[in-house]
C-alpha cells in the first residue's frame, strides 16, 4: 500500500534564515513532523529562494519520502527583492521556469505543469495551484466586493502578489493560464 503525506505552504525561507543548510539542519528542524512515507505531496508555496527551495526538497527527499510531488503555488512566482528581480528580468514566469527545472532535475521529485506521474500505479496529476477570485467575491462584505473587477481591484492595491510580481497586470492571468493546462491532464 503506497503512504502518501501532504502538505502545503511550507515558506521554508522563513525557518532557514541561511543559505548553508545541511541535512542534519534538515533533520533537526522536521524529525518531529515528518514520519517516512513514499509521496510527499506539495501543493504550493515552497518558499522565495529556488536554491535554497531545491537543496531542502532534496534533503527531505533523501530523508523522508521516496517521491515528492509539487505544484507552485503564488510565493513561487515572488520576485521578493530586487536582486530577484534583477536576476529574473522582472519576470516572475523566469522564476518558475528555473524553479521547475531544478526540482525536476532530483531523483524522485516531480514539480507538476499540468503533467501526469505515476507512481506505484498511482497517478498523480496537477499544475500550479492559483485561485480565481470566486471565494473573495462570494465570501466578502457584498458592499465591498461585488465583482470581478472588485476582486481585480482589491488584489492590485491590498495584497502583495502584486508587489511581488511585477510583470502580471491582473492576479487571475496565472488562473487563466493553468486553467488551460489543467486541461489536458
Amino acid at each position: 500500500m503506497l503512504t502518501i503525506s501532504i502538505l502545503s505552504d511550507l515558506h521554508l525561507d522563513f525557518y532557514f534564515k541561511s543559505f548553508n543548510q545541511t541535512k542534519e539542519d534538515v533533520k533537526k528542524f522536521f524529525d518531529p513532523i515528518f514520519t517516512p512515507s513514499d509521496v510527499l505531496i506539495i501543493a504550493g508555496d515552497l518558499g522565495h529562494y529556488n536554491t535554497e527551495n531545491a537543496k531542502i526538497i532534496e534533503f527531505l527527499r533523501e530523508l523522508y519520502f521516496k517521491h515528492i510531488v509539487c505544484v507552485l503555488g503564488n510565493h513561487d512566482y515572488y520576485l521578493i527583492n530586487r536582486i530577484a528581480m534583477d536576476d529574473y528580468d522582472m519576470n516572475s514566469y523566469n522564476r518558475v521556469h528555473e524553479m521547475r527545472k531544478m526540482l525536476n532535475s532530483i531523483d524522485g521529485v516531480y514539480c507538476l505543469d499540468g503533467t501526469v506521474v505515476e507512481i506505484d500505479g498511482v497517478r498523480f496529476g496537477g499544475c500550479d495551484s492559483w485561485y480565481d477570485g470566486q471565494y473573495l467575491l462570494h465570501n466578502l462584505n457584498p458592499h465591498f466586493v461585488t465583482n470581478m473587477d472588485d476582486v481585480r481591484t482589491l488584489w492590485k492595491y491590498a495584497m502583495n502578489d502584486a508587489a511581488y510580481m511585477p510583470n502580471l497586470k491582473l492576479f487571475d492571468e496565472i488562473w487563466e493560464i493553468e486553467k488551460r493546462v489543467s486541461t489536458y491532464i
